[in-house]
């Protein structure tokens, strides 16, 4: 058994200590332990530091049951198991963890062996500055594979899960498929939690994706990325936002940017934001291009398409983008059409020509006439061009 106290302990030196010293026996000091207690002032290991802890470690046949309590996890417990390939599961239960990834390239450590099975339950999780609530991981593994049974992860934002997601070894190698379901009740606070700007605003939001690439986890990249994901969105409003911003939301910058950056005058339909009943799409990845033809925007008084292709690894835009604004008496088009390349002449006639239909027939003129532009170039400064205004 070890009792004691410490002011401070470096885990990083004490495992470069251990490095230098002669292989473990079954003679060996260490393989006698099987009792520690200590209190730590600052205890630091892995670029993190951990103050004020206390901890109880008690030996198994199978692997060591550690009882840990500081000011950054809070009370908490974990086993961990000798052999990792073994049937023994890594289990980590904590109040609370926050903990910083490295970023830069090269930085991550590698790894080729497949992780253990495990059961963790964090009540409050931070990464790199972003709150991700209580998780809750299941998994297991098999000598050629690791499989996320279930895996939840719950924020005041959004709520997200990752059931059925593999690592698996191949014979050329690795592959990893990740299985996402996210819904959200606050689009714009979910986007700021994530480190978006909140270019949209919406009360219901639903994100189905299975990706894929053939390597481990860690080497995850957007140019080997490939699968398919639907997004479902409610009511809500886009809110016009400056180049660039809204980039990473594949092809949302179009629509935001047009009152600007076109010669056409949407501002009856867009004003300072633009409301809709909903936005709904499916894209295809295929090595970090993501390709949609069937993108919808649903509004009272527009509706958007986008089709093309969103280069991931470019960051280049090659989209489609079709406007039909909803001709109504309680929407003038006068003010929308001013400046294009129909003419006001013919605008004032459109909503001449509604009122007097919706007068004698009860009826009005819906989406008689659609704009079609051509999105182009960098996320950060598309271009877009009048591709072929046409009158239906």
């Amino acid at each position: 058994m070890i009792r004691g106290s410490l002011a401070e302990l470096s885990l990083d030196k004490w495992l470069q200590w251990s490095k230098e010293q002669p292989n473990f026996t079954n003679n060996s000091f260490l393989s006698k332990i099987d009792d520690v207690s200590m209190e730590i002032t600052t205890l630091t290991g892995f670029d993190h530091e951990l103050s004020d802890v206390s901890y109880s470690i008690n030996k198994d046949a199978q692997g060591w049951q550690i009882n840990l309590n500081s000011k950054q996890t809070g009370l908490g417990n974990i086993y961990l198991p000798n052999d990792f390939k073994g049937p023994a599961s890594l289990d980590i239960k904590l109040e609370k963890l926050s903990v910083t990834l490295a970023e830069k390239e090269g930085e991550i450590i590698e790894t080729r062996a497949l992780w253990p099975a495990m059961n963790i339950a964090i009540q409050a999780l931070t990464i790199n500055d972003l709150d991700l609530g209580l998780v809750q991981v299941n998994a297991s593994r098999t000598e050629q594979q690791w499989l996320l049974n279930s895996a939840s992860i719950d924020t005041k934002e959004f709520k997200a899960s990752l059931s059925g997601s593999s690592w698996n070894k191949i014979p050329n190698g690795d592959y990893s498929q990740l299985k996402l379901k996210l819904t959200s009740d606050n689009l714009a606070g979910a986007l700021a939690q994530l480190g978006y700007q909140q270019s949209i605003e919406a009360d219901k939001t639903s994100l189905n994706a299975n990706i894929n690439w053939p390597a481990n986890p860690f080497e995850l990249s957007r140019e080997i990325l490939n699968g398919d994901f639907d997004l479902e969105v409610g009511k809500g409003k886009l809110n016009d936002v400056e180049p660039g911003a809204a980039g990473r939301i594949f092809g949302l910058i179009s629509i935001t940017s047009l009152p600007r950056l076109l010669s056409l005058n949407f501002n009856d339909i867009f004003s300072k934001g633009f409301v809709f009943d909903s936005i709904s799409s499916s894209f295809n990845l295929k090595n970090g291009i993501a390709t949609t033809d069937d993108f919808i925007l649903k509004g009272p008084s527009a509706e958007i398409e986008i089709s093309g292709e969103v280069d991931l690894v470019k960051e280049l835009y090659d989209q489609e983008v079709k406007i039909t604004p909803n001709v109504s008496s309680t929407l003038p088009v006068a003010g929308a059409v001013a400046g294009g390349p129909i003419g006001l002449g013919v605008g004032t006639a459109i909503l001449l020509a509604d009122k007097l239909v919706g007068s004698l027939f009860g009826k009005n003129i819906v989406n008689l006439i659609s704009y079609k532009y051509n999105l182009a170039g960098a996320w950060d400064s598309p271009e877009f061009t009048v591709a072929q205004p046409k009158q239906q």
